[in-house]
């Protein structure tokens, strides 16, 4: 059985277990350790171990809660998402690895801002790596890691393919939501940076001489009006349906809409652990 930290403050984390459980068929044998209330929407109960918001800010007792869910002998592998030695430097994996064979899901992660939360003892036996990496990233896990395997994790829409058939929620069962001709916003932040995305958007259909259908598709509800609002996450759209679809440029966003590169209209923000802003150049130099 395998234990996967996906905290992280979000559910990009819990979408990126669910597509490596589906990439390796394991998502009978996983557990999934997370925070987010809207991890439901991808796993069931029995696949998913929830702690309070209040408690992933709190180092010491994630580290714990950690250490007793693998000394049980229930999990003979922890893979770690993201943040090596977690978003708070709370993982202390040299105590793990005589419970659990360890496993590191690379993604970006800005390592001069995460330098302080490197310990010097504890490392991987794998690693996969879903992502371009930071320098000092691959010198870390090439130094603190047994094997490393690059892997392409499917694109797909943001309700993972293989999860509704695991889902225990009606919104999985549900005919997806067409909207022949409209233009899509995509995002899981907060209402400035939607608004941010909107208003960028409509430039874009203004420079086009384009007066399309507004669908957000978002947790939270932007300030201007728009035509269809959906607080689903994840979403349950036909992106095939739409004209445009915008987006930030996280890792889960920029990746499941690779397919729709051609219709895809992105706008990075700044994070502290991410970069968007060299996601985005990247993605439009594959344009190019």
């Amino acid at each position: 059985m395998i234990l996967y930290y996906a905290l992280g403050g979000g559910l990009g984390h819990a979408v990126r277990a669910c597509k490596l459980a589906q990439h390796f068929n394991c998502l009978d044998n996983i557990k999934v350790l997370s925070a987010c209330p809207w991890v439901t929407k991808l796993f069931t109960k029995n696949q998913l171990i929830q702690i309070p918001e209040s408690l992933s800010r709190q180092p010491f007792e994630i580290h714990q809660t950690i250490l007793g869910l693998l000394r049980s002998g229930k999990f003979d592998e922890f893979w770690v998402d993201t943040f090596p030695f977690g978003l708070l430097g709370e993982l202390e994996i040299q105590q793990y690895e005589q419970y659990a064979e360890l496993c590191y899901v690379a993604r970006y992660v800005n390592w001069p801002k995460y330098g302080d939360k490197l310990k010097s003892v504890g490392a991987y036996k794998r690693v996969f790596i879903i992502d371009h990496l930071h320098e000092q990233q691959k010198s870390f896990i090439a130094e603190r890691s047994q094997q490393q395997s690059t892997i392409e994790l499917a694109s797909s829409t943001f309700i993972p393919e293989g999860a509704q058939q695991g889902a225990n929620n009606d919104d999985a069962q549900k005919e997806k939501h067409r909207f022949p001709g409209a233009w899509l916003l995509i995002h899981s932040g907060g209402v400035e940076e939607l608004d941010e995305l909107l208003a960028y958007a409509k430039d874009c259909a203004e420079r086009d001489n384009n007066n399309p259908k507004w669908v957000v598709a978002s947790q939270v509800q932007p300030t201007q009006k728009v035509d269809q609002f959906i607080n689903e996450v994840p979403h349950n759209i036909d992106l095939a349906s739409v004209e445009k679809i915008v987006s930030a440029c996280g890792y889960n966003a920029m990746q499941e809409l690779k397919p729709y590169q051609y219709k895809h209209l992105f706008m990075p923000f700044p994070r502290k652990y991410d970069d968007q802003f060299l996601r985005a150049r990247k993605r439009r130099n594959e344009a190019i």
